[in-house]
């Protein structure tokens, strides 16, 4: 025979065996018949594939044939019984089981043929002994349900009383002693009976309720006429209380009076009646503080019942309202009784009419206005009377009018506005909702309804747009000067700015799209014409500071050449000073040529550019120059006195301050509160004598308080504590 290709597939095969109809079948029929197998017998269930060759028995025979020769077989001392069992199937593969009994404890040359027989069945002798194993199981379980089966036999003929089956807990009490409590009071109590019977029962009696059930049991065995059935609470076993009902009587037991007790336990019930208790409360509660008047009719059309909300909505009392007929109250105009006793008498009949918004009168004399919802009261089938729900609207209808009101001069005030407002319907298309007139003839339509027939995407130049605006309101919720292309009737294309919000319903939903439209068609020319005078403008500026920066350089070179025919020192020095005036000056202009502002400079850049000049012209040697100016543009008007001042003060320090040349030149710049401006020029050297510097010969200093008082309009004042320090402050432009 073949054997199976591997274990993990002879273990499928054997999973899927177990798992057939036909082997659940031969297991049934064989726990049937397990009391007539001796337990000196194994029984196994052995798989054989459609070619299977026995050692024995040769040639391929239904697995049926092959039993019957299993047991007649002369050689055969091991094999007690061999039965074709069922066949089963696993991937279309048919397949037979027989079933074998041969004894448990075979001697070893015997055991050969059960080995061979498990071979050629692809099964091991392993699987065997599981098999083995199953069937002790199977006569445990059989020997265990025929002790289960004597012990309820003889539980029957014992305990035939009903009230070992009784569903309530049954005790017989003797002399205050508790004689039997059968299983359901034990069930319920916690204690055996072994702990119960023989001790008194005031001992599982709650001490609250103590003295009551001795004082009943002591008058119930003396044969006072007492009530058999009460309400108590007894402890259990873990000390927690028990709500029972008690049905007790006297009887006789073991030739003596007893007390006959059924308990019944009522936790459930008691748990019910306190819901249903605080659900009544809770409905009264709910009843007495609603803020709607509430009353009940009887059939006849008196009111027997009114909540609190009543008296403050009517203005009357509960004497006044309850007991009358709702026809007397002075609640009711008289022209409006007949129409209301009919609305009556239809209710009762069965029928719920529409109940119109009713006027009543205050006590206090007012009208108001109320909504009436009324509904029959039935217990069971049979209508007992009328209940009235009445809620004052006075204060709601007041305000729905004001709302009108609101709403039509809202809508007179966006109808008569001068800029297109809209609603439309969010959306790829979008569809609109409503416009007003503006919109109508910002566009060239005849009226309102021609652009309520078209989708929002229709008035776009690129209908493609209508997609970017439409995403843009609903992802930041509203948009503000939003520039759109849109189109009028006739196709004209017109610039729309539009401010946009997304309205949202409670829930988060997106509902529609609220804007208003302005045609800023022409402003956007006008901006353009501007723009194009602009770019004009800066070009010219451009060039005048490029044609002046030019004529002083010019101006500087003919003074350089000039100077070279000049043999006295003094006047070359002068000449010099003069010059470098107009490089500073000359070099505004240039930073205001290579500008993108036209009219204002960078003026750390600008420093940085002159005193490189500076220290260059005045051969420095050795003394170093600091700036701390901070990011601050000057216009012309400020930059240039400013660079006058800086070139006069670092000149003077280049020549004076430093015999030696060693030493540090300081230029500050930085901004004030109120948009002022502070310019430092300082150096740590020899210092100057102590003079007015705004009388000395000096022309440069001169110059300066000149620049800063007269063209900065600013302070200027001098600190001689460590060399010399000029701070000049001025407004900035």
């Amino acid at each position: 025979m073949a054997k199976a290709s591997s274990l993990s597939d002879f273990n499928t095969l054997v999973e899927r065996m177990l798992q057939s109809d036909s082997f659940t079948t031969s297991v049934e029929r064989f726990v049937k018949d397990v009391t007539q197998v001796s337990t000196a017998t194994s029984v196994g269930f052995f798989v054989l594939y459609p070619e299977i060759h026995l050692v024995s028995f040769r040639g391929e025979k239904p697995h049926g044939k092959l039993a019957e020769e299993i047991r007649k077989a002369p050689e055969n001392r091991v094999i007690q019984g061999a039965e074709a069992a069922f066949s089963f199937s696993s991937d279309e593969t048919p397949f037979g089981v027989l079933e074998l009994l041969w004894d448990i404890n075979p001697p070893r040359e015997e055991l050969d043929i059960v080995e061979t027989l498990c071979s050629q069945a692809a099964l091991t002798l392993e699987t065997v002994k599981k098999y083995e194993e199953l069937k002790l199981a199977l006569e445990r379980e059989v020997n265990q349900r025929k002790t289960l089966e004597g012990t309820l036999q003889e539980g029957e003929e014992k305990y035939k009383n009903v009230i070992e089956r009784a569903n309530d807990g049954i005790a017989i009490i003797q002399d205050a002693v508790i004689k039997y409590i059968n299983p359901r009071l034990t069930e319920i109590s916690g204690y055996t009976a072994d702990e119960v019977v023989g001790t008194p029962f005031t001992g599982y009696v709650h001490p609250d309720e103590l003295a009551r059930i001795a004082d009943l049991y002591k008058r119930r065995i003396t044969g006072e006429d007492v009530r058999p059935k009460y309400e108590t609470v007894i402890k259990r076993r873990d000390g927690s209380p028990l709500h029972v009902e008690v049905n007790a009587g006297v009887t006789t037991y073991a030739g003596a009076p007893a007390d006959l007790v059924i308990v019944r336990d009522i936790t459930e019930r008691k748990k019910m009646e306190e819901a249903l208790s605080k659900s009544e409360e809770k409905y009264k509660n709910l009843l007495e503080f609603a803020p709607d008047a509430i009353i009940t009719l009887d059939l006849k059309g008196v009111i027997t019942s009114c909540n609190t909300a009543t008296f403050a909505i009517s203005g009357y009392s509960k004497e006044e309202i309850v007991g009358n007929h709702i026809s007397k109250l002075n609640l009711l105009q008289m022209r409006d009784i007949p129409t209301y006793v009919k609305l009556f008498i239809s209710i009762v009949r069965g029928k719920v009419p529409e109940v119109p918004e009713i006027n009543w009168i205050h006590k206090d004399g007012t009208l108001h206005m109320a909504e009436v919802r009324a509904r029959l009261i039935k217990e069971g089938n049979k209508s007992v009377g009328v209940l009235v729900i009445t809620r004052d609207i006075t204060e709601r209808k007041k305000a729905e009018e004001m709302l009108k009101l609101s709403e039509e001069k809202y809508r007179t005030l966006i109808e008569n506005l001068n800029v297109g407002v809209y609603r439309v319907t969010p959306g790829e298309e979008g569809q609109f909702i409503d416009v007003n007139q503006a919109f109508v003839n910002m566009l060239d339509y005849d009226k309102k309804e021609d652009i309520l027939k078209l989708k929002v995407a229709d008035i776009y130049v690129n209908p493609k747009d209508r997609k970017k605006s439409n995403d843009k309101i609903s992802a930041k919720g509203s948009v503000k000067d939003m520039e759109l292309h849109l189109k009028k009737k006739d196709g004209t294309p017109i610039i729309i700015s539009d401010t946009a919000t997304a309205v949202y319903d409670t829930d988060g939903t997106l509902l529609y799209f609220d804007g208003v439209l302005e045609d800023i068609t022409e402003r956007k020319r006008a901006e353009g014409q501007i723009r194009e005078s602009l770019r004009e403008k800066e070009v010219l500026l451009q060039e005048l500071h490029h044609r002046v920066k030019n004529n002083m350089q010019i101006i500087s070179s003919l003074l350089n050449l000039q100077a070279g025919y000049i043999g006295d020192d003094h006047l070359l020095e002068v000449f010099k000073e003069s010059q470098n005036r107009i490089k500073s000056m000359a070099l505004v202009h240039e930073r205001l040529y290579e500008s993108k502002d036209m009219a204002r400079i960078d003026f750390k850049a600008y420093v940085q550019s002159l005193t490189n000049s500076l220290f260059q012209s005045y051969s420095a040697g050795d003394i170093t120059l600091k700036t701390d100016v901070k990011d601050i543009s000057l216009t012309i008007d400020n930059a240039i006195p400013c660079g006058l001042i800086i070139n006069e003060l670092v000149s003077n320090s280049l020549k004076h301050a430093f015999p030696d040349k060693k030493g540090e030149i300081t230029i500050a710049l930085h901004p004030l509160e109120g948009n002022k401006v502070e310019l430092i020029v300082s150096d740590n050297g020899c210092g100057m004598p102590d003079i007015d510097f705004r009388s000395t010969k000096s022309l440069g200093l001169c110059l300066v308080a000149i620049l800063a008082e007269d063209q900065l309009k600013g302070k200027i004042t001098l600190d001689r504590t460590r060399g010399i320090a000029f701070h000049i402050t001025f407004q900035a432009k």
